[in-house]
């Protein structure tokens, strides 16, 4: 399988055990033809100063700003901030833990490129993924 079909998702918590030498493993890697992802971003060691610093494609906003969106302000506030932020830096946005249709609608409207979460589906095997595939075609 090419590297520019897989995505590598590290916490941010690793990320700072090691920064300089994460930094270049990540470089590395993409300059190989992965994807990175920072995975449970919001929860760990947030970092701004290294987040401009790491060579990453995609932040991976964690649920915890998911679960309440429609009714905490300040979670919307957050969600938005961060999306805002990673299109200024030029990574891609995910939002996971989307569990409704009003969630889901609050993260398309502050720019979200994709959501993952029980709203779509739950985990599943590669069989019923396959029989999930086929029946939303």
């Amino acid at each position: 399988m090419p590297p520019e079909q897989i995505e590598l998702e590290i916490t941010e918590s690793l990320l700072f055990d090691d920064p300089d030498l994460c930094i270049e493993l990540l470089q590395q890697l993409r300059s190989l033809g992965f994807t990175i992802a920072i995975d449970d971003f919001g929860t760990g060691y947030s970092s701004l100063q290294y987040l401009k610093l790491l060579p990453v494609d995609k932040l991976k906003v964690d649920r915890a700003f998911i679960k309440e969106l429609e009714t905490d302000p300040k979670d919307q506030v957050i969600i938005s901030m961060v999306t805002d932020m990673a299109k200024a830096l030029g990574f891609s946005t995910l939002a996971e833990g989307a569990e409704s249709a009003p969630q889901v609608e609050i993260l398309r409207q502050a720019g979200y490129d994709m959501v993952q979460g029980y709203y779509y589906a739950r985990p599943m095997s590669a069989t019923a993924l396959i029989q999930f595939i086929n029946r939303q075609t």
